[in-house]
């Protein structure tokens, strides 16, 4: 057994000293009951019966002296009250519902009368919360059952309480899409994707990978759930926003169960806005959906199951729209390529002709660069055949393009297919429920998720290399063992053991592809990688090509098998008006992982080899022209290895419930974390300490400062740190706390505040891929700006590559160089919290309606971020953008204004002309490979604060969110068993981080990373997931016609066959847009700054018109400019960064306007059987969400800017369905 596997174990020694068993996590439920006679007066010494209708199980209490018992720790279901008592009639309460973590309130009025005579009670349980200040919604079995559901995908229902934002991919189906979208969710303000997920109160979240979700129940398994999203009690942690607690159906004494079907194809779907306006036909599509359970006893009011099956099959055409180069142009042939703003011809130049060079091609000298054009264009716009790089025609050759479905000149997104994608997942669950005795009871459920998303070929070429996430394969296994015992009246032990373990596979089709023989590249490393990996024995994929709009995604490899063991003991305790829980949630995990984005590589090419001027490429050449001559201007190639990657987690809490007066109930809590760090089991963990000084460098100074080189790795289980490194011994309290108090009968006011410590693994980068085993090489081909180039695609990495060191002892100068990420944790201010507080009030109507409203907010601190240690000082920007003299730097040298050899198109200020002069590098010979490599460098490089590393990234906890919200709520049940809720939140959501898994965001008007890292607070702007408005209602009809309903009620035979058993449900939701976040290019600053544009502060930056009317111009694009663009004129504009915020308070994407309605017609067969057919309707009108328009102020003549592309929902659709029940 490791060290990290004994320490955990003597994590449980002090819980079993004091033998306290804890709660933790729980999905029980509570019931309290008041005892009154007539008079009103409250009744002690009655006896109290609860029965559990559906298995039998009984729990008796006896009345305090204020007439009060409280039952814990139900299993949520239906419930009987019995209450006796000498002198008193007794008291029957039916159909008493116990939902997950909700603790009704029921008064029991007893009447004078012998206990031979009963008083029963039938009315519904009243709508008031009474006893708890958290603020959420419950979601019923009906609802799972009755409710249109897209791709029944049971997390989509989280919607229904306020607060909740469904963000990228977590909408409908997850076959087919990225495995983290399953609980890509922001709830109540917090972190999206980072919510707790509790399936019988055990995660479902993989804590050795991000903290995702990576099992959603299937809803024939899930009898219902609960969404809390602020202010959650003390036995809740690892969170960030708020906690969906899913209880699962359990078998009862009457057998239980059922088979269905449900069935989409392409003739019941409508086509999509952009399908349609392209004349292509609906895209093909089939998806079934079967499977069937069954529960009951196994022996009567002992043991009883619980199994469902589910399969899912889904084959659908997605509409994918890409921009491929014409054939003219795979021919070098530019003579009709326009600029599609002007309709100019793009001019494209011969990168030899470059001024002041020797012509590769003439040997001739080219003469000096003066105020002439700095290239010559190629005559005719046309790139001679024997310019064309070979590796680039084999490329063409493979084939990475198709041709273009439209025909004419070159356009932005000229090729329309219908691909087909999609995927199968399968999923099982069995559930065990044995009551041992009257005191005992024995739990258990296992559970197994397989899904596989289906290769996409996108191009029809068969080459499938045009989606970076299939084909993948994962499989999600669960297993949960748990005893409940009642000790005495007063005391309830649970002891709760939960295993998950996740396996992922993505497994590219072209894996093991000969680079080298296919397409030419050169042997070192393309001919070398399957010899990179210290466990993968081909890794070979088809390169990345990155070439303007003419985009080839290289297809990553990624596996993944990860392990978590949770222990979570309970014990709750009644003592007079208190009811407390002391509790404790001990996990171990591991994740054994590994990942290349790309094996083969990418290239990344850009206008300037073709353009005019290099360094200032404005709207002339074009980056497919740069890829024909094989000339990319950046790119990477990674060399990985597996981890196995190590981490714990514990945590102890107390809580409270304590009824003060029978109006009044408080509920104070405290919870100890310690989150607990990433380990490896082979040590290959480094941490950075950015003030020791390189001890590769030790003795020389920087040429530039003078200072030391400072900046150097440390390895765990070394002399510098221990075995896990920094921060593993870190622990914080999270107090908290709410109230109840019921001014009226019919009126509660509530509230509730707490601390919530972030989780530790909520970026999951954390513990993989760090910098022993994964090195990106960076492909580095120009050291003057992009007016010359040393190096091409047959040769690439001229200084050669470094692989991945692990724990070498020459790691230290393999790190040098580098591009890799995570080397420092920031000590300050780990782990990060968030404060939550609400205050609700809430009525209930006479007639079962409940109306709320309340104020929520959150206050995030110290959220995780990964900042760019190796950003340039902002002084050094801010020199070079006022300086009011001008230079140029005309081969390397700088040459003021107005002196010999000054050339107006190659103007700077003269401290920017300081920054971007090429020194020598201190580093050559001692750093062997990647950018840092070269003879020389620009200065700049050397007035960073690591320059030795490339990049420096520092994982800190500096980020922070304010989120407000006010929330509306009504729910109204009807006699008949109809219900209809409705949620209104208008909130604003402030900060200056993003989500972990921003990847998923296609959506959102994702802000410009990496703009100023060093000063946060000028970054905090509305999140780019900010919804100010969003209504949500849900409803569920049984239509009054038939047999024993309102009209119609003596139907029979054929007219009850015909009007009878008909229902209605639906859910509409209506949201406003998200903001748009902007980004500008070229970025001619770079040094570590993203760019943003400049905002015109008096221009009117919306438009007029219709939503269709804004689909080429969403916004005022003469609002926005790129800084640099007028460089010529004014050099200061090359250094500004723009003064766009984060987001645009002011401008938002499209809104939703959805609505769901399914229609059912339930006819009973023999047998207690019943049949029901059902029809689903998805975006019933047929109501467009367009994507998010393009917020890339450019230059380019390809531009795109402001146009609206993309549609982000689905069409219409429309399922069919027939299930059988018993």
């Amino acid at each position: 057994m490791g060290w990290r596997w004994k320490s955990a174990a003597l994590l449980l020694v002090p819980l079993l000293l004091v033998a306290v068993p804890a709660m933790s996590q729980s999905f029980y439920g509570s019931l309290v009951s008041v005892v009154k006679d007539s008079a009103g007066d409250v009744v002690p010494g009655a006896t109290l019966t609860l029965v559990n209708t559906g298995t039998n199980e009984r729990r008796q209490g006896v009345s305090d002296g204020d007439g009060t018992y409280q039952f814990v720790n139900l299993v949520p279901g239906t419930y009987r009250l019995q209450v006796e008592l000498a002198g008193f009639k007794a008291y029957v309460r039916e159909g008493i519902e116990v939902n997950v973590q909700a603790t009704p309130r029921i008064e029991a009025t007893l009447e004078l009368g012998g206990l031979s005579e009963t008083v029963e009670v039938t009315s519904q349980a009243p709508l008031l919360q009474t006893e708890s200040g958290s603020v959420g919604a419950v979601v019923s079995f009906r609802s799972v059952q009755t409710l249109p559901l897209d791709g029944r995908n049971v997390m989509n229902l989280i919607t229904m309480a306020p607060s909740v934002v469904p963000q990228g991919g977590s909408e409908g189906s997850l076959t087919g899409k990225n495995v983290f979208a399953g609980g890509n969710y922001q709830i109540g303000g917090g972190t999206a994707n980072q919510s707790a997920t509790l399936f019988d109160g055990v995660t479902v979240q993989d804590a050795a990978y991000g903290n995702i979700v990576v099992l959603t129940p299937s809803p024939d398994a899930v009898a219902e759930f609960r969404v809390q999203t602020n202010a959650s009690s003390a036995e809740f942690g690892r969170f960030t926003g708020g906690v969906v607690n899913i209880a699962s159906r359990s078998g009862t004494n009457a057998f239980h169960g059922g088979l269905f079907e449900y069935y989409r194809n392409r003739e019941l779907n409508s086509n999509t806005f952009f399908g349609e306006r392209a004349g292509l036909d609906k895209p093909p599509f089939s998806q079934h959906n079967f499977g069937g359970s069954v529960g009951g006893p196994v022996v009567k009011d002992k043991l009883f199951f619980f199994t469902n099956f589910e399969r899912y099959r889904n084959r659908e055409g997605v509409l994918f729209q890409r921009t491929v180069p014409t054939m003219a142009m795979r021919s070098g042939d530019f003579s009709d390529f326009r600029n599609l703003t002007t309709g100019q011809v793009v001019p494209i130049y011969d990168p030899w002709t470059q001024c002041g060079i020797v012509n590769p091609g003439t040997g001739a000298y080219n003469g000096d660069c003066g105020t002439v054009p700095t290239r010559l264009q190629f005559p005719g716009n046309v790139i001679p055949q024997n310019r064309i790089s070979p590796i680039a025609r084999a490329f063409l050759n493979f084939p990475i393009y198709a041709e273009p479905t439209e025909a004419g000149p070159w356009k932005t997104q000229n090729f329309n297919r219908n691909a087909q994608v999609g995927g199968d997942n399968s999923q099982v669950n069995l559930r065990l429920d044995y009551n041992l005795n009257q005191n005992q009871r024995l739990l258990g459920r296992y559970t197994r998720f397989e899904s596989t998303n289906l290769p996409v070929d996108v191009y029809g070429n068969g080459q499938r290399n045009g989606d970076p996430y299939s084909p993948e394969h994962f499989i999600t296994t669960q297993v949960m063992i748990a005893s409940t015992s009642t000790l005495n009246s007063s005391t309830v032990l649970d002891l709760r053991f939960g295993f998950l373990r996740w396996d992922y596979d993505r497994t590219p089709g072209n894996l093991g592809i000969d680079l080298v023989g296919t397409f030419g590249l050169p042997q070192t490393p393309y001919g070398e990688i399957s010899t990179r990996s210290d466990s993968i024995p081909r890794m070979e994929t088809i390169p990345g090509i990155a070439a303007g709009s003419n985009n080839v995604i290289g297809t990553g490899l990624l596996l993944a098998d990860d392990k978590s063991y949770e222990f979570t003991p309970t014990l709750t305790k009644l003592a007079g008006r208190h009811a407390i829980k002391v509790g404790a949630n001990l996990m171990l995990a591991q994740g054994n992982y590994f990942q290349n984005n790309s094996p083969g590589g990418n290239f990344t090419f850009s206008n300037a080899p073709t353009a005019l001027n290099g360094s200032n490429p404005g709207s002339t050449g074009d980056a497919f022209a740069s890829f024909l001559l094989g000339i990319p201007t950046g790119g990477t190639y990674q060399s990985s290895g597996y981890t196995y990657n190590r981490t714990s987690y514990q945590a102890y809490f107390i809580d409270d419930t304590w009824r003060v007066t029978p109006r009044l109930t408080l509920t104070p809590g405290i919870r100890w974390e310690r989150p607990g760090v990433y380990g490896e089991k082979d040590d290959r963990i480094v941490s950075f300490n950015p003030t020791a000084v390189n001890p590769v460098l030790d003795g020389k100074t920087n040429p530039v400062t003078g200072e030391p080189y400072l900046g150097a790795f440390e390895l765990v289980n070394s002399d510098a740190l221990s075995d896990r490194g920094l921060r593993n011994n870190v622990s914080r309290f999270a107090p908290r706390f709410g109230f109840a108090y019921q001014l009226a009968d019919s009126t509660v006011l509530r509230g509730g505040t707490g601390k919530f410590i972030t989780p530790s693994t909520v970026r999951f980068t954390d513990g993989v891929n760090g910098p022993l085993v994964q090195i990106t090489n960076t492909i580095v081909t120009s050291v003057d700006d992009n007016q010359t180039f040393f190096a091409d695609m047959s040769n690439p990495f001229p200084s050669g590559v470094r692989n991945f060191p692990g724990r070498d002892p020459g790691f230290q100068q393999a790190m040098l160089g580098g591009t890799a990420t995570q080397f420092y944790r920031d000590e300050e201010g780990y782990p990060g919290y968030t404060y939550q507080w609400n205050v609700v009030l809430q009525h209930q109507f006479r007639n079962n309606l409940s109306v709320e409203v309340g104020y929520t907010g959150l206050d995030g601190n110290h959220l995780p971020t990964t900042l760019n240690m190796n950003q340039l000082g902002l002084e050094h920007i801010n020199r070079a953008a006022n300086d009011a003299t001008v230079c140029s730097l005309t081969g390397n040298a700088i040459i003021p204004q107005g002196e010999p050899g000054f050339v107006a198109s190659q103007a700077d200020t003269c401290y920017g002309a300081y920054l971007r002069q090429q020194v020598p590098n201190p580093f050559y010979g001692t750093i062997t490979a990647g950018p840092l490599s070269t003879q020389t460098i620009q200065r700049s490089r050397l007035l960073v604060a690591h320059p030795q590393y490339n990049s420096a990234s520092r994982s800190g906890y500096e980020g922070e969110s304010r989120y407000h919200a006010l929330q509306l709520r009504a729910d109204k049940r009807f006699s008949a068993g109809a219900s209809v809720s409705a949620n209104y939140t208008f909130s604003k959501n402030m900060t200056n981080v993003e989500s972990t898994t921003g990847w998923l965001e296609s959506g959102a008007g994702t802000p410009i990373a990496g703009y100023q890292t060093n000063n946060l607070d000028n970054e905090m702007a509305l999140s780019s997931f900010d919804v100010r408005h969003r209504f949500v209602l849900n409803y569920t009809v049984d239509l009054p016609f038939g047999a024993g309903r309102r009209f119609l009620g003596g139907a029979s035979g054929l007219m009850e066959q015909l009007v009878g058993g008909w229902s209605v449900s639906g859910v509409v939701t209506l949201q406003s847009g998200f903001p748009l976040g902007f980004g500008a290019t070229p970025n001619l600053i770079g040094s570590g700054y993203g760019l943003r544009p400049n905002v015109d502060a008096s221009c009117n930056k919306t438009v007029s018109g219709s939503t269709l009317d804004r689909l080429d111009q969403w916004f005022n694009t003469s609002c926005f400019s790129v800084p640099n663009a007028g460089s010529a004129g004014d050099p200061r504009l090359r250094w500004q960064l723009g003064d766009a915020p984060r987001t645009d308070p002011d401008l938002r994407g499209h809104g939703v306007n959805n609505w769901n309605l399914a229609i059912s017609k339930t006819t009973p067969l023999q047998g207690g059987v019943n049949l029901t057919l059902r029809a689903e309707a998805f975006n019933l009108f047929n109501r467009v969400q367009f994507g998010m328009p393009n917020t890339t102020v450019s230059t380019a003549a390809t531009s795109t800017f402001g146009r609206v592309t993309s549609q982000r929902n689905q069409p219409r659709l429309i399922q069919l369905a027939a299930r059988l029940t018993f």
